[in-house]
């Protein structure tokens, strides 16, 4: 737009400054005078060239755009970034910095478009495939340069590489697969399988297609050939690898994405449409999955009321099993519990009768011994009191019983004292003069009686208070 407006611009100050001799030349002929001067009509017309053809001397690289600039002499050059660059009146071609590719995509949208494209799986399923893809172009003068020489153009390289290149990986990639097994749930390994043909080169497939038949022979007539039937294609696509285990790929060194350093920046699969007979099958298999989903949930469905009713039926088998148990056992504790109250019952008496016996065997000999201390005692007094006759015997023979008959004389002399105790033997009367020893005749009297029990029981009474036997004095 600048450049065309620079032109523009030009091409006003030229057809201006033509005008401007032509007023000049009316007025000369009116003998009045000129308009502009000549130098001034000069200046513009020469601005006006400079500016009119400075398209093609230089011209203006839009952001997002390369060009490849083709100099009348003969020399390219790649103009990757934006701004002014020279061109002198050579050819500026220019790429897109990022072109996108789509199949069955509105024109005018994509940098490139081509019809959807039709794949066929290796079960002979037709599909229609849509797909967009986006390319950037190379960044550096080494690589921009040789493939804008090569393709010359943008259109041409879409239309004759990326567009066949897209092709074949698509169709290829659909030889990898069956339908069903695009359906069934590998259409992640298809897309795959295709953004990398794209990217890196196309698979070399190996493909091992296999016959199997069962059913009857139908045989019509002796000599008429047999028909097999029932006849089925196994079909097995590998990739071809090397001795390395590397996947070969057509053209891998050439391949013009790596060649040019063209980049797969963005692929995207939208659509692949199977053909109408595939999908009347699909849905019949469908309809009699889902027929066989609904059966089958019936029967889970059965098999879970079997299975509840059973488990209902096990639960009360195990709740009355249980209850039973529990009387059984709460019988058996009752049982034991009595028996144990017995055994402790039992326990106790003979513990008790134990304890009785042990104190009536502790009382026995609690009285043995009382026993045995009594005999010990009597045979002890006995003993002291036989010690005691011996030695009493023993001093009565030494001394003739001097004990004996001092107690009896001192009772003898009690039993006297007592007699006269309360008698008057002293005269009331008594007359003087008479000589004498001063005693009454009651003590005579005493004095003698005493010395007759004295002589009776053989003591000598030499003062009133001494006595000795008649042993003793002899």
């Amino acid at each position: 737009m600048l450049m065309q407006f620079i032109t523009y611009a030009g091409l006003a100050l030229i057809t201006l400054s033509i005008l401007g001799f032509i007023y000049n030349a009316i007025r000369k002929q009116r003998e009045m005078g000129p308009f502009m001067g000549a130098s001034a009509l000069f200046g513009l017309l020469t601005i006006g060239f400079v500016l009119g053809g400075a398209q093609g001397i230089i011209f203006y690289a839009s952001p997002g755009m390369s060009y490849l600039v083709q100099y009348p002499w003969g020399t390219q050059q790649a103009v990757l970034e934006p701004g002014f660059h020279p061109r002198f009146f050579g050819e500026a071609i220019p790429f897109k910095k990022y072109l996108t590719v789509s199949f069955g995509g509105m024109a005018g949208n994509f940098s490139g478009t081509a019809p959807v494209q039709e794949i066929r799986f290796h079960d002979s399923v037709t599909a229609n495939m849509r797909m967009t893809a986006r390319f950037q172009m190379p960044k550096v003068d080494e690589q921009f340069l040789p493939m804008a020489i090569a393709y010359r153009s943008q259109d041409n390289l879409i239309n004759s590489s990326l567009i066949p290149i897209m092709q074949e990986a698509m169709r290829n990639s659909g030889r990898m697969y069956s339908a069903q097994e695009y359906i069934g749930g590998k259409g992640g390994d298809f897309e795959n399988a295709v953004l990398d043909q794209i990217r890196n080169g196309i698979y070399l497939l190996d493909i091992d297609e296999r016959r199997a038949v069962s059913g009857a022979l139908a045989i019509t007539e002796p000599d008429s050939r047999t028909i097999q039937q029932d006849q089925t294609v196994h079909v097995r696509v590998r990739i071809r690898r090397n001795s390395a285990g590397l996947e070969m790929r057509k053209d891998a060194e050439d391949h013009p994405l790596k060649k040019f350093g063209l980049v797969l920046v963005q692929a995207n699969v939208q659509d692949v449409d199977p053909d109408p007979a595939f999908k009347d099958k699909l849905k019949e298999q469908r309809e009699a999955a889902a027929q066989v989903a609904i059966e089958r949930q019936n029967a889970r469905k059965e098999e879970e009321r079997k299975k509840r009713i059973i488990a209902q039926g096990e639960a009360e088998k195990a709740e009355k099993k249980i209850e039973l148990e529990k009387q059984q056992i709460e019988r058996v504790i009752a049982g034991e519990t009595k028996a144990k109250e017995a055994e402790q019952e039992q326990v106790k008496k003979v513990t008790e009768a134990t304890t009785r016996k042990r104190e009536a065997e502790i009382e026995l000999e609690r009285k043995q011994i009382e026993l045995e201390t009594a005999r010990l005692e009597a045979e002890r007094i006995q003993t002291l009191a036989q010690a005691e006759s011996d030695r009493r015997r023993m001093l009565m023979e030494a001394d003739n019983a001097l004990e004996k008959r001092l107690e009896a004389y001192v009772t003898v002399s009690e039993a006297f004292a007592d007699a006269i105790r309360d008698k008057r033997l002293v005269p009331e009367v008594v007359v003087s003069g008479e000589k004498g020893s001063g005693q009454s005749n009651a003590t005579d009297l005493i004095a003698l009686l005493m010395a007759k029990t004295a002589r009776d029981l053989g003591v000598a009474v030499s003062e009133p208070d001494r006595f000795s036997t008649a042993g003793q004095k002899q």
